[in-house]
């Protein structure tokens, strides 16, 4: 009996490379790091009194940005068909993950992305073109995932507005690592629950 039947995506070869995907990541956060050691290019809040309160109501943002995009997220899953066909797709592409696996590519795409796009790239070409690449790679394997392309543009104008109403990367960075850690939980568990015991 064939295991994983007569579409491709389900042959664990086309499973992700975590290993690959954080080294990706890395690379975005380190070009976007050298980029500023040569020309400032990312804002943050300035140190004084007025840091820690900045950095405070900066996490409590992002974090409700977060919890409305993946509050959003689950509802158009259980609701609009192509939403749930892309949450399939991913289920089968990601695989089982490990509770560190799912933290650190969460803490390794918002850092990489957010200083790569939102610190570097948004500071030389603006928000809409930065958005629109961020979207574009954010390409599937397949046509399947075109909605996902669209749905990461849109989370990169949002994030891309959050970074230029708040002028620093902490609220765009926590937005993005809650979206990733609570959607790719919310993934691995529908992972495990499909994947047959052992």
């Amino acid at each position: 009996m064939e295991k994983y039947g007569g579409d491709d995506m389900n042959r664990p070869d086309r499973q992700i490379n975590i290993l690959m995907v954080g080294l990706l990541y890395f690379g975005f956060f380190f070009f976007a790091v050298l980029m500023h050691m040569e020309e400032s290019v990312f804002r943050f809040p300035p140190l004084g009194l007025g840091f820690w309160p900045q950095v405070g109501l900066d996490v409590l943002i992002g974090s409700v940005v977060a919890i409305l995009v993946v509050l959003g997220t689950h509802l158009a899953v259980r609701f609009f068909a192509p939403m749930k066909e892309l949450a399939r797709d991913f289920t089968q592409m990601i695989g089982p993950l490990g509770h560190g696996d799912i933290f650190f590519l969460s803490i390794f795409s918002a850092l990489g992305e957010e200083f790569f796009f939102r610190g570097y790239i948004q500071g030389k070409i603006g928000l809409v073109f930065a958005s629109l690449i961020f979207g574009l790679l954010h390409i599937g394997p397949t046509r399947r995932f075109a909605i996902w392309t669209i749905f990461a543009t849109g989370i990169g104008f949002l994030l891309g507005l959050i970074y230029e109403w708040r002028g620093d990367l902490f609220a765009p960075v926590v937005a993005h690592f809650l979206i990733n850690f609570c959607n790719l939980l919310s993934l691995n568990r529908s992972s495990r629950a499909e994947s047959p015991s052992t």
